[in-house]
């Protein structure tokens, strides 16, 4: 596979692709800001939403990324919706996340 780094509408991003599908990485925040009980909250989220499918939480030592995967197979058309989806569904858990930690480390 061959993997590059981006930014998309100001968020940093990696990109990789497979064979017939590719995915794309959309970083959610460091490791420090994403103690154990949000990540689950997040990861529960995701997997609870009827409508939220191929998306998965990853942790690298730089943080939490939202990874959304796309066969190649697809339009461009709906390609570019599904990254939008993508990019909404990232700011929304940011929003979760910073949120979570304001709450419970007494920034609110």
């Amino acid at each position: 596979s061959r993997s590059w780094i981006m930014t998309i509408d100001g968020h940093p991003a990696r990109g990789e692709i497979f064979s017939e599908a590719f995915s794309i990485s959309l970083f959610l925040n460091d490791l420090e800001s994403l103690p154990k009980p949000c990540l689950a909250y997040v990861t529960l989220l995701l997997a609870a939403h009827p409508d939220v499918h191929d998306y998965a939480i990853q942790l690298t030592a730089d943080g939490g990324w939202l990874n959304g995967y796309y066969t190649t197979s697809s339009s461009s058309e709906l390609i570019a919706i599904e990254i939008e989806k993508h990019l909404a569904l990232t700011c929304i858990l940011k929003n979760v996340i910073r949120n979570h930690h304001k709450l419970y480390s007494g920034g609110v």
